[in-house]
């Protein structure tokens, strides 16, 4: 199933001046795929993004050429008992552990530091980005740099733009470094951009559907997640769920936001929205006067 999300981006505007030679921004240690060892002993437990009950890579080989998954901490039983919070929700444990033997399938992403010490997600994977083996150590030697690496991408069309609204991310020296910059900006929502002679620009927020002719442009796409974004600045017209409590706040980023949707019984439609200022989350609990995709 594709998760339909609706995002809500309330304008809002802080006006804020600061000494930039006394403000130092604490800089992310060096990092590594984490061992099997390194999870169970809590190293990442708690880190964000929901992953201590997923599946994440890990550097322990296994079988012929593969590497085992585990779950990202040590837990037992997801929502147990009556609590309040656990109403409606899924009781299951962590996944078990399983070796991959094929390493170009997608498993939850988290990294352990060099020094030892629990770096939130934030510092390094902060779209709480699934991917390939491959992919994992490329996000976990990048952290410290600044800038995750971008998600695979494809070509769409040849001599094209895209007829929607856009924003520029300057000049760029290659097709891949344009594709990180579109990864790692809030801006582009939708993952279209177009790249011509280092000239890079993204479709901002909706995705779009129309092209027109653009000589020596290419439109290209970032690889898609479970999550589609339907309309932002919209939500859903029908009756909806708060996620956890009755508002639905509490959920860091759109991912986590999807991973409750998908745990709780009650959301059947796959369908929410989410409101990037109030971090809050509501479910669709049932689809009506909504014209599918």
């Amino acid at each position: 199933m594709v998760w339909l999300a609706r995002i809500l981006a309330v304008p809002s505007v802080i006006a804020i001046q600061m000494n930039s030679l006394s403000v130092k921004k604490p800089k992310a240690p060096t990092m590594h795929v984490c061992s099997s060892a390194e999870l169970r002993a809590g190293k990442t437990a708690g880190t964000g993004c929901d992953f201590d009950w997923h599946r994440v890579w890990t550097s322990d080989q296994c079988g012929k050429g593969g590497k085992l998954a585990v779950a990202g901490a040590v837990k037992k039983l997801r929502c147990k008992g009556k609590k309040k919070r656990c109403r409606g929700r899924k009781k299951r444990p962590a996944e078990p552990p399983q070796c991959m033997a094929n390493l170009k399938q997608k498993k939850a992403i988290r990294c352990c530091a060099d020094n030892g010490n629990k770096v939130p997600m934030g510092r390094y994977n902060k779209k709480c980005r699934r991917g390939t083996y491959a992919q994992a150590v490329a996000v976990c030697a990048a952290a410290g740099k600044g800038k995750e690496p971008a998600p695979d991408f494809k070509k769409v069309k040849g001599g094209k733009v895209w007829k929607c609204a856009k924003q520029g991310l300057g000049r760029k020296k290659s097709v891949g470094a344009c594709a990180q910059a579109v990864y790692n900006n809030d801006k582009c929502l939708s993952g279209q951009f177009e790249f011509h002679r280092r000239y890079c620009k993204c479709v901002s927020e909706v995705p779009c559907t129309a092209m027109k002719g653009g000589r020596g442009f290419t439109t290209f796409e970032l690889e898609k997640g479970d999550v589609q974004i339907h309309d932002t600045d919209r939500y859903w017209g029908c009756p909806r769920k708060g996620l956890n409590n009755k508002h639905g706040f509490g959920h860091n980023t759109l991912e986590v936001c999807a991973d409750a949707v998908k745990d709780d019984e009650d959301c059947t439609t796959g369908q929410f929205d989410y409101n990037q200022i109030t971090k809050a989350s509501a479910s669709v609990l049932f689809q009506r006067m909504i014209a599918p995709l």
